[in-house]
């Protein structure tokens, strides 16, 4: 009885055993294909904000020794602790020229950036970095569509200043003397008209019957 009990223990025990085994290493080890920061090389933002590259990603470990020297979509190389007016280069991690900023990012500084890993003078790897690319973000609808809502608003000018100059040209174009005579005469016979009590039969008004179309008188109903 006893020995069965000893057996059965065990039996629990090992069984208790290979569970917290396979919890520990649904804990420890799944997740860690999460937590590796997944390669990506192409990235948007926002205009007029600060914006930073790295160049260690799973693809490039950087290690001790290595140094990294950035080069700009213009062609510039930026060595460990440059930095001006567009750019800073930040030293992480005992890693020399590590991460670059970008100190206000515009359309001049968009494009593709490449980092190269350097290790006692011999180029060990690349990377490439691309910024704004497509598009930036955007925070709202009006900041997005602001360029094409002036560009429609000056072609709308464009196309109606042309129309409005036409119509005032034709309607303060010069007239000759019989026009401006035959103009007088027109005027000064309406007057005449209008003095004479003559209205044109167009603008007289017309009164609504009172009752009916006919308007008829009602008969007088005598009550018996």
């Amino acid at each position: 009885m006893k020995a069965g009990y000893a057996e059965r223990q065990d039996f629990y025990s090992s069984k208790d055993l290979k569970m917290l085994t396979q919890m520990i290493f649904l804990v420890l080890v799944l997740p860690l294909p999460v937590r590796c920061q997944t390669y990506t090389w192409a990235y948007s933002t926002y205009l007029d904000v600060e914006f930073s590259f790295s160049c260690n990603d799973t693809r490039i470990i950087l290690t001790d020794g290595d140094e990294v020297v950035w080069k700009t979509p213009q062609q510039r190389e930026l060595r460990p602790g440059h930095n001006d007016s567009d750019y800073l280069v930040v030293d992480l991690h005992d890693i020399p020229g590590h991460d670059l900023m970008i100190k206000n990012v515009s359309h001049d500084l968009h494009g593709t950036y490449v980092c190269m890993v350097y290790n006692n003078g011999t180029l060990r790897k690349k990377a490439i970095r691309g910024l704004n690319l497509y598009e930036p973000l955007h925070r709202n609808l009006m900041e997005r569509f602001t360029k094409n809502i002036i560009v429609g608003v000056i072609s709308s000018l464009v196309f109606s200043v042309p129309v409005v100059t036409l119509c005032m040209v034709l309607k303060f174009r010069y007239m000759t003397n019989e026009e401006k005579e035959r103009i007088k005469m027109k005027k000064s016979k309406v007057r005449e008209m209008a003095s004479l009590g003559y209205v044109d039969p167009s603008e007289k008004v017309k009164v609504k019957d009172f009752e009916g179309k006919g308007c008829y008188d009602n008969p007088v109903v005598t009550p018996l």
